[in-house]
């Protein structure tokens, strides 16, 4: 080989092996196209829990409105017809008439109806006279004064409990009533007669938690061995604007 063509076939030589080498590095660093996309992975969904009851409103006295709670209240209809079998000596009344004593039977159930808490309608009946004082009314409203507890029900009765041993009023109407009643620490109850003369008290007490007020009517009767005792559940609520 010329001296002179050296240099030129060496810098050929080295273009070949350029071409020969560059390819396999330029696919070597080739920049990474896009990432496969990752397979998805199954997924448990959680159930949504349950909506929380909403909290009631602690209270620290009886004062305010209440909002009757039929979930946890009695039935007065199952409570009447028990003691109706108890009175009449048998499961199922034993065919028997009660001959006196508590109604025999209920008519409708709770929800508060015409009558509610005033228990002043007369109907001339003991029976009717009873089941008008023991519906439970839809709301309450307490109020707390000296000496004195009124309470209005959804339907405009009133009643009056007097706790300084006053001499009450005859009623003002079917809508009015005055109570004696005394205080048992925070427990209010009440001194009364039913339509048939026999002993009765109702009685308002704070539930442990603040939140809830319990109302319970306890009738006695000569002809039943065991009184008639119903118990209503309140619970603290804001009462709708008009």
């Amino acid at each position: 080989m010329n001296s002179k063509n050296a240099p030129i076939a060496i810098f050929c030589g080295f273009l070949v092996a350029a071409c020969a080498v560059g390819p396999h590095r330029l696919l070597a660093q080739a920049p990474a196209g896009p990432l496969p996309q990752a397979e998805p992975q199954s997924s448990t969904v959680q159930p949504v829990p349950k909506t929380q009851d909403r909290k009631l409103e602690q209270r620290k006295t009886l004062s305010g409105f209440w909002k009757l709670n039929l979930d946890e209240s009695d039935e007065p209809r199952k409570i009447m017809q028990d003691a109706r079998r108890a009175h009449s000596g048998g499961p199922r009344g034993g065919g028997r008439r009660s001959g006196g004593g508590f109604p025999i039977d209920f008519p409708g159930g709770n929800g508060g109806t015409s009558g509610g808490h005033g228990g002043t309608r007369r109907s001339g009946q003991n029976g009717e006279q009873i089941r008008d004082l023991i519906r439970p009314a839809n709301s309450l409203t307490i109020t707390l004064k000296e000496a004195e507890v009124d309470l209005t029900d959804d339907h405009n009765h009133k009643l009056v409990f007097y706790t300084d041993g006053r001499k009450l009023q005859n009623p003002k109407d079917e809508t009015y009533r005055e109570i004696t009643a005394h205080w048992e620490g925070n427990r209010l109850v009440s001194d009364e007669k039913s339509p048939q003369g026999s002993k009765m008290s109702r009685s308002f007490e704070l539930s442990v938690d603040c939140t809830q007020t319990y109302e319970t009517m306890r009738l006695d009767s000569s002809r039943s061995h065991s009184p008639l005792v119903i118990r209503y559940v309140y619970d603290a609520a804001v009462q709708d604007k008009p």
